[in-house]
């Protein structure tokens, strides 16, 4: 209903809002609001490559002004086009030492294999990614054009992902109940969708429960689509989710699944007490009650950001200084920088590996994981339940050896280039994912890494971190031996001279970053033995400052009243009139803990 708010005067009329935040190129890192970045202080782009082919004439800027002046430039183009290759076809030829398993952890067989982190980190990662933000089209397809780079996530962190604009809005990510219907709407949808996995012909007709996959829909075929085969018409096209992008692959839908069935729980549970507000309306109390679950789950997953995913994938000191609850940001703007969602927060593609053992000791190829969405293959879907997610087996829960994500560096899976995420490729063409990370950074218009390192050097001086940034020249030597050492692999297209000074000289970020953090940095000197654990300094104080940053300056209005349990219970009572509503969820600060809360109350039950 247009206009209709059962809340006016509770808890979320006065959550703070920001006009400013979370709008691309507001926020750019370090530097006030408003303020262009210097020209000089940019990564050249373009410019900061020799032309090794026939120029073309640069376009000029798209209307209202892209961050990069300059269009993609042959000399660019063949930089990168080989960087890209050294990045993909040199898989596994980084890593020359294997990393000691944590105590207690799972052992690594590979030296790829990083002990430290589970790969269900890595799908969660995308997740929060997800989250933090949303544009209209990828930077490199639009060059830069601000028009369709606006990010839509006006407030990080706050799972508009898994929510979107709630059930008046995104209504078909919500179940369709009776109570809704019989109101004619009135009643608000309150429980996010789930659908059934996809059975065997023969199998009997339960055993598609509980649901585990996430709903979808057939649409129509349109009168002249040329989809006229009868079986075409079963195509699952549309899944039922606030946000698409969470049917990309296998794992990150069930991992959205799983976020779906923490919603539904807690909704389950609220709806089984009574309302301790006086003359609450049915419709009234239906909104308040999913704007509590709302609330929980996400004080839930940001908790499981702060205390579980930042203390996994920042450096350790790094993230000493900013855990702390009056620990100070280096740039206290709100909104996200482009230098972490063009630039660091990259590196999780450089976690995802070739197979996982998915449910059983079966390895399944991410390839497969690929196609399992509504937009690669709706005439294969529902999942089956190979991909009936088993999260033992990605989080260290202590039942099960996890599978380990890929150390981090410049080395992506095969899987990434792969044909089933991109389709067929020329050789020629910049679509591979590796490609698209170190083109978006080129169009994005993001600091110049050799400035934002010095800007950092000069912020955190006298910092217990400061020592952790050696003097970028080290960097400089690292890179140029990595950029020109042979690989066995068969690659024809090496560099030319001057286009490695150029790469030394102005790394593109997302690659700057990986590189950083698979050196270990002793005694003020970047080695790459026991390297790839974790996010270099430099990598991590961006992503500290981004995600701390998402956290402090873009509050829920409840983060100073104590814990995450005494932060839901205060929710319950403001918006239910029953702080107790519920006291028996637990305190969860990890993702093992909120899968051993989602198995005590039978979320996991397989196909029967």
């Amino acid at each position: 209903m247009h206009g209709y708010n059962p809340l006016k005067g509770s808890i979320f009329s006065s959550l703070p809002r920001s006009a400013t935040q979370g709008v691309f190129g507001l926020r750019h890192l370090f530097h006030p609001i408003g303020q262009p970045l210097d020209p000089s202080d940019r990564f050249k782009g373009a410019g900061s490559f020799p032309t090794t082919a026939a120029a073309i004439p640069a376009a000029a800027p798209p209307a209202g002004g892209a961050r990069m002046a300059s269009a993609l430039m042959p000399s660019l183009g063949s930089a990168l086009r080989k960087l890209e290759a050294r990045i993909q076809r040199g898989h596994n030829e980084l890593w020359t030492d294997r990393l000691a398993s944590d105590p207690g952890g799972p052992v690594p067989a590979f030296n790829w294999e990083n002990p430290s982190i589970p790969a269900g980190y890595t799908y969660l990662l995308q997740f929060i990614a997800h989250d933090t933000v949303a544009s209209a089209a990828a930077c490199v397809a639009s060059q830069g054009a601000r028009a369709v780079l606006e990010n839509m996530r006006r407030r990080p962190l706050a799972l508009d992902t898994l929510y979107g604009g709630g059930p008046d809005v995104d209504v078909a990510a919500f179940e369709f109940g009776t109570e809704h219907r019989d109101s004619r709407g009135r009643v608000p949808r309150t429980h996010l969708r789930v659908g059934p996995w996809r059975r065997p012909v023969d199998a009997p007709t339960t055993s598609d429960c509980p649901f585990r996959d996430l709903a979808r829909a057939k649409a129509d075929p349109g009168e002249d689509d040329g989809l006229s085969p009868p079986h075409v018409r079963n195509w699952l096209t549309e899944v039922m989710v606030a946000d698409r992008r969470n049917d990309a692959h296998a794992l990150i839908s069930q991992l959205t699944v799983l976020f779906h069935l923490l919603h539904n729980e807690v909704m389950r549970r609220l709806e089984q007490r009574p309302i301790g507000i006086v003359g609450c309306s049915v419709p009234e109390r239906a909104y308040r009650r999913f704007l509590c679950a709302r609330l929980a789950v996400t004080l839930i997953y940001r908790n499981i950001i702060e205390k579980d995913v930042l203390t996994l994938v920042l450096h350790p000191q790094v993230h000493a200084r900013y855990a702390s609850p009056d620990a100070t940001l280096l740039d206290p703007t709100p909104g996200i920088p482009l230098e972490f969602t063009h630039g660091a927060f990259r590196f999780g593609h450089a976690m995802v590996r070739e197979t996982y053992k998915v449910n059983s000791e079966i390895a399944l190829p991410m390839e497969r994981a690929l196609l399992q969405s509504s937009t690669r293959s709706p005439g294969f879907l529902p999942v089956t339940d190979q991909w009936l997610v088993d999260w033992s087996r990605f989080f260290a829960t202590g039942t099960l050896d996890p599978n380990l994500s890929r150390r981090i560096g410049p080395d992506y899976a095969p899987p990434l280039r792969s044909t089933a995420l991109l389709g067929d490729r020329d050789p020629d063409d910049h679509t591979a994912l590796p490609a698209r990370d170190l083109m978006g950074a080129s169009f994005a218009g993001l600091w110049s890494v050799p400035k934002l390192y010095a800007k950092l050097q000069n912020l955190v001086a006298g910092q217990a971190i400061a020592p952790l940034l050696p003097p970028f020249e080290a960097w400089q030597t690292l890179l140029r031996q990595w950029l020109t050492k042979p690989l066995s692999s068969d690659i024809t297209d090496t560099f030319e001279p001057d286009e490695v000074e150029a790469i030394v000289a102005d790394p593109p970020m997302p690659f700057f970053v990986m590189f950083e953090a698979a050196h270990s940095v002793a005694s003020g000197a970047p080695a790459l033995g026991g390297g790839g654990r974790y996010l270099g300094p430099f990598g991590s104080i961006i992503t500290a400052e981004a995600m701390f940053g998402a956290l402090r300056l873009s509050p829920l209005g409840l983060e100073g009243s104590g814990t995450v349990a005494q932060q839901i219970a205060k929710a319950c009572g403001e918006l239910l009139g029953d702080g107790d509503a519920l006291a028996d969820v637990p305190e969860i600060a990890s993702m093992p803990a909120l899968l051993a809360f989602m198995g005590d109350n039978g979320a996991f039950s397989g196909p029967e």
